[in-house]
Parts: C-alpha cells; sequence; structure tokens
C-alpha cells in the first residue's frame, strides 16, 4: 500500500511523495525528482490530456521571443532554470543575497497562505532592479504561489506570469475541446 501524504497523494507510482513542505527548499533534490517523475509517470497512465506547466512557460517565452529573462519562484527553481527546460533563452540568475530573498518570501508566502505589503514591495523592488541592471527583456513568475502578490493591475514591470498562461493553455484546451 502507498504511503500517503499529508497533501493527499496516494498513487503507487509516487511511493516518496510524502514531502515536508517546511524543508522543500532545504533538501529540494529529492522532491525534484519525485515530482517531475510522478508527472510523467501520470501523463502516461491517464486518458486526461494533461497541460504541462513546463511546456506552456517555455512556449510562451519563445511565443514571446524573450531572450533574457530572470526566474522567481521557489529556491529549486530559480537554481535550475525551471528545470533546465529554458533552452533557448539567457536565464540571467539573481545574485545569492537576491535569491535567498526571492526563496525565503516564497516559503513564507506558502507558509502564511498570502503575501504582505512588505513581501510585495520587495519583490518588485528587486525585480525593477534586475531589469534594469541585467538588461532583462521580462521576470518570469514561475511560482503559483506568486498569484498571492502579483496580479495584472499591480504588476508595473515587463513579466511572464506562470500561473496566468497555464491557466489560459488550460481554459483554451477545455473550451477547444468541448467544441
Amino acid at each position: 500500500m502507498p504511503r500517503r501524504a499529508k497533501h493527499g497523494c496516494s498513487l503507487p507510482i509516487w511511493q516518496d511523495c510524502s514531502v515536508n513542505w517546511q524543508t522543500e527548499e532545504r533538501n529540494s533534490r529529492p522532491f525534484l525528482l519525485s515530482h517531475l517523475r510522478f508527472a510523467q509517470e501520470l501523463a502516461e497512465m491517464t486518458p486526461v490530456l494533461l497541460v504541462s506547466l513546463l511546456d506552456v512557460i517555455v512556449a510562451e517565452v519563445e511565443r514571446r521571443n524573450l531572450q533574457r529573462l530572470s526566474i522567481f519562484g521557489t529556491r529549486v527553481t530559480m537554481e535550475t532554470n525551471l528545470f533546465g527546460r529554458l533552452q533557448h533563452v539567457e536565464v540571467v540568475s539573481p545574485s545569492p543575497e537576491e535569491i535567498d530573498l526571492v526563496a525565503n518570501t516564497y516559503v513564507r508566502i506558502v507558509e502564511d497562505e498570502q503575501a504582505s505589503q512588505h513581501d510585495y514591495e520587495n519583490l518588485r523592488v528587486l525585480a525593477h532592479t534586475l531589469i534594469h541592471r541585467e538588461r532583462l527583456d521580462a521576470i518570469l513568475l514561475a511560482g503559483t504561489d506568486l498569484s498571492f502578490v502579483f496580479n495584472p493591475e499591480n504588476t508595473d514591470f515587463p513579466h511572464l506570469d506562470g500561473a496566468r498562461v497555464h491557466i489560459d493553455a488550460i481554459m483554451r484546451r477545455l473550451t477547444s475541446d468541448g467544441a
């Protein structure tokens, strides 16, 4: 019988899904491998067409012809350049201190299930700093929990919202399949 994580995972293919979200940032490699293996195996076993978040983000980066960007998300997402999926783009990494700021803010947002004004200001200022200092085309908001921070009305820097493009792709798929 598979172990069941507190997050509800019970598929036998994900024997090691009992990840502790509070330690994921510190020990992200095993979780990353489990997560990617789980997604691939789930896609192979289900008749339901899954819309891959990573595929959608990569396609949108290409569609917008973004050449230079930085990533905001979990530490592992930033340090692996979106899990190695951004092949034809120059991903400019923030400094180690800036990565810490984003990663620690992200963990706090997940734990609190909300973002504070302080979180918003810190990430917004960092985004502007990186765009100007590194001459970036955009900041890739690659963490779904960043939707607690940024929305179309308050995001005043060039960006690609990964959660938004994923939702849009899912909705396009749902409406095109139903027609």
